[in-house]
């Protein structure tokens, strides 16, 4: 449920993975118009490719863009931790957090990243959103197919975007490969980003537990790898 947080508390961050093109920055754009009351603090890798509405922005200053609505965009560049510190302590301290990795962030790296780093106390992992372009995601190289596959298998929601440009049969075949991947996803479907804030902000259902399994496994896998290797 999409709450104000208490200004003692964690404050709460939705992770945002997929590939570039599958729709995480409409998503992103419908957030920061929403009706939502929250200042809600967006960590990008480069908010100019968000394309904010110039009447939206009420000032810039370094790598900020600060909204009208109280929302404010934040450029990671090149440390997440250090740009989430100065977003959270702040004048203007966001309630809610959304983070918008890049096409090809591994989702566990980054989830670790708020669970075992200085950031554990400050920020509460809300869950990890997957957004899958429901076009094209089926005829990816095999290369990216397995990181897609990745992104998916962390996802506490999976969102399949531009459904407005597939067939029923199509999907159907897409969610039932979806939920081998991840049988405990709720799948939402969606054109444009288009989503109901409430089933995807403030739901609570991120799970520790998950992100450490999939990297003790992955560990395993690589080390197995590089036995085989040298045999």
């Amino acid at each position: 449920m999409l709450e104000a947080s208490d200004q003692n508390a964690p404050i709460p961050i939705t992770i945002l993975s997929g590939f570039l093109g599958a729709g995480k920055t409409s998503l992103l754009n419908h957030i920061l118009h929403g009706d939502h009351g929250l200042r809600v603090g967006v960590l990008v890798n480069d908010f100019g490719e968000i394309n904010i509405d110039a009447e939206l922005i009420a000032g810039v200053s370094g790598n900020s863009v600060s909204l009208s609505n109280g929302c404010v965009c934040c450029s990671i560049r090149d440390d997440l931790v250090e740009s989430t510190l100065q977003l959270v302590q702040g004048p203007d301290r966001p309630e809610y957090l959304i983070l918008e990795t890049s096409g090809v962030a591994d989702p566990v790296s980054v989830s670790l990243t708020f669970v075992e780093s200085e950031l554990k106390s400050l920020i509460d992992v809300d869950s990890i959103l997957t957004v899958v372009d429901a076009e094209n995601i089926r005829n990816l190289d095999n290369e990216y197919e397995e990181l897609a596959e990745d992104q998916i298998s962390m996802a506490d929601i999976v969102i399949l975007n531009k459904v407005d440009l597939t067939n029923q049969a199509t999907l159907d075949e897409l969610k039932s490969w979806v939920h081998k991947i991840v049988p405990n996803a709720r799948i939402i479907e969606t054109t444009h980003g288009r989503v109901p804030l409430e089933l995807i902000l403030g739901i609570g259902q991120f799970e520790p537990e998950r992100v450490f399994r999939k990297m003790s496994f992955d560990i395993h896998v690589h080390a197995e790898s590089g036995h085989d290797h040298h045999q």
